[in-house]
Order: structure tokens, then C-alpha cells, then sequence
């Protein structure tokens, strides 16, 4: 008898991928990894990463209510990014700062949550 193969028996596969997310009985199954992350953790990775590839980072922890978290500055490049947790939802105040940021067209101006690690990657290369 030979071994069944993966397209012969997709639920064999499905559950060899689907083994690990039941190792932990006492932590939930989600659909989205990046929920549990805080934007505290998410922060110093992109802080992180961007000390790593040579940028200047400024961290917003005082100041108008709005700014912010992060100005980065690598040559003549400056790129303002907003963290998010998942979940997390902008205030009013950080909606009218960006779109200030915005309007002057020489700043890139993100709005980041860990589900958009690909995008923060490209744009800190």
C-alpha cells in the first residue's frame, strides 16, 4: 500500500497544520496572530528595525495631543508613522495632526498595525 499523498487526502493535511494550534489548551485560537501584540511591543520592533537599517528614530512620548509615535529620518527622507494595535482606532486629534502631515507632501505618513509588518519592512529598506 503506498503512502496517501496530500492532494489525495486534504483533511490529513489540514491537520497536520492545524496540530500546533492545539498544543496550548489555556491560550485562545485566533484568526489573526498579530491580535495579542500591544503597540508597546509592536513599537519597539519597528523602532528596532529601523535603528537597524540606519534611520534616525525620534519617539513621540510628550507633547500635543495627536503627534505621532514615530518620526524617522534617514538622509533626506522623512517617513511619520502612527502605531496601532489591531484594534486600535485613532483619535480625532491624530486624524486632523495627520492630515496635516499629509497635506504637506514631503513627509510619508503611515498609519501601521502589526498586520502591516510587510509594508513597514519595504518602506524602511
Amino acid at each position: 500500500m503506498s503512502a496517501a499523498t496530500a492532494q489525495e487526502c486534504p483533511d490529513l493535511l489540514i491537520d497536520r497544520l492545524n496540530i500546533r494550534a492545539f498544543d496550548w489548551e489555556d491560550e485562545p485560537i485566533t484568526d489573526n496572530p498579530f491580535e495579542s501584540l500591544t503597540e508597546a511591543d509592536f513599537q519597539a520592533q519597528v523602532v528596532d528595525l529601523a535603528e537597524l537599517r540606519g534611520w534616525d528614530v525620534a519617539l513621540h512620548s510628550r507633547g500635543p495631543k495627536g503627534r505621532p509615535d514615530l518620526f524617522m529620518l534617514r538622509g533626506d527622507r522623512l517617513v511619520v508613522a502612527e502605531l496601532k494595535a489591531e484594534k486600535g482606532r485613532l483619535t480625532h486629534e491624530q486624524r486632523i495632526c495627520l492630515s496635516y502631515l499629509m497635506a504637506s507632501r514631503k513627509v510619508d505618513v503611515y498609519v501601521w498595525r502589526p498586520s502591516n509588518w510587510n509594508q513597514v519592512e519595504k518602506t524602511l529598506a
